[in-house]
């Protein structure tokens, strides 16, 4: 995935071209995640600068455009293959997990300025997204093959059920949330041990001469034949 300050871009000139591309075709759901992806990826800049009320801005903007894409994914008339192919995985999956973030960071941010009401909202969204993400969604295993085979950082189950704790844990919903963490930390034990493999490679002893040059000692493959008398016939 590359981002726009990666390729030296800027925001404004980003969103001028979606813009663009909105008012030709404001109902394309590739163009709707396009906006959101790039809008949401700003407000996490601006939150990891403490800057909470760009942050908020930018949440909100981006959970419009990815509901949009949600909406518009199904029209006929907007249906296109390639662009879909270009998703390492399924497309509604990653829309409906990343807009599930968006409302987790959004929770946060109006929980801080004590808005309980709509902080309680986008607690209940994110954990209903969640919910459909993880319902809708590949196997820890299938992400993890795809994540390896093209050296990506995709959004895992694991990852779902971690976030969908933690909203639960902020409901005050204990027995959920420590099931959705049990899930997720089964999950990332896995993951480790897949990514792992021990293999134990004993070196060769090597070839030891006298002074004469004469081979005193070589080394020689040997093999044990082990039988149990009562299993053979």
């Amino acid at each position: 995935e590359l981002l726009y300050f990666d390729l030296g871009g800027s925001f404004s000139n980003s969103i001028k071209y979606i813009n663009q591309g909105l008012s030709l075709s404001p109902r394309d759901p590739h163009i709707n995640f396009i906006a959101a992806d790039v809008l949401l990826d700003n407000a996490l800049v601006h939150l990891d600068k403490d800057k909470k009320e760009l942050a908020l801005t930018y949440f909100e903007k981006s959970q419009i455009f990815l509901k949009n894409t949600l909406d518009y994914m199904d029209l006929i008339s907007y249906k296109n293959l390639a662009a879909e192919h270009t998703f390492p995985i399924d497309f509604r999956y990653t829309t409906t997990a990343l807009l599930g973030d968006a409302k987790y960071e959004l929770f946060f941010l109006y929980r801080d300025k004590k808005q309980r009401e709509l902080s309680k909202k986008y607690l209940n969204e994110a954990i209903s997204l969640y919910s459909t993400a993880i319902s809708i969604g590949p196997t820890q295993d299938e992400v993890e093959k795809i994540e390896s085979d093209r050296d990506l950082d995709l959004i895992t189950p694991a990852d779902l059920y971690r976030a969908r704790g933690n909203m639960f844990s902020w409901d005050k919903k204990w027995n959920q949330a420590c099931s959705d963490w049990k899930v997720s930390k089964k999950y990332a034990k896995l993951s480790l041990k897949n990514s792992v493999l021990k293999q134990n490679i004993y070196p060769e002893r090597g070839f030891i001469f006298d002074r004469n040059g004469k081979l005193l000692v070589s080394n020689q493959p040997m093999y044990d034949l082990m039988v149990i008398p009562n299993s053979l016939k």
